[in-house]
């Protein structure tokens, strides 16, 4: 085998492991707006697909995602101080919560992520009729 050939193998292969493709938010209406972050995926155990909720603003419904990541929060924390730069950030108990009226969300919605130790917990929160229930 050529070492050029053989380079050129090891390159590709070192390179595949480094990209990891983010997964989807299967029923999201703003999955292009919503970050996820790449080194995560849909913990298939999440007990919780959604919520209706009343406040000062209407009816909501929440739909939610959990995924899981081997990273330590402080690196997920990072990735979404970058990706969510206005967003108002939160901190209790040592997890760190975004909370996010994204562009076009009406009063009272928005998109919230926690980030907890191998935990992203995301929720969508949008008037009552948007999102389409399981």
């Amino acid at each position: 085998m050529k070492k050029s050939t053989l380079i050129a193998g090891l390159l590709v292969a070192s390179l595949s492991g480094c990209a990891h493709k983010a997964p989807e938010l299967d029923g999201a209406i703003n999955k292009d707006k919503i970050p996820v972050y790449s080194n995560s995926e849909i913990d298939p155990g999440q007990a919780l697909a959604g919520a209706e909720t009343s406040g000062d603003y209407g009816t909501f419904y929440a739909k939610y995602w959990d995924l899981k990541t081997s990273d330590p929060p402080e690196k997920v924390v990072e990735f979404y101080k970058k990706a969510l730069p206005t967003a108002k950030v939160e901190t209790n108990e040592g997890n760190t919560t975004f909370n996010w009226e994204f562009p076009g969300a009406e009063k009272g919605e928005s998109i919230e992520i926690t980030v907890k130790p191998g935990l992203i917990h995301i929720s969508e929160d949008l008037r009552i009729g948007k999102h389409k229930r399981n």
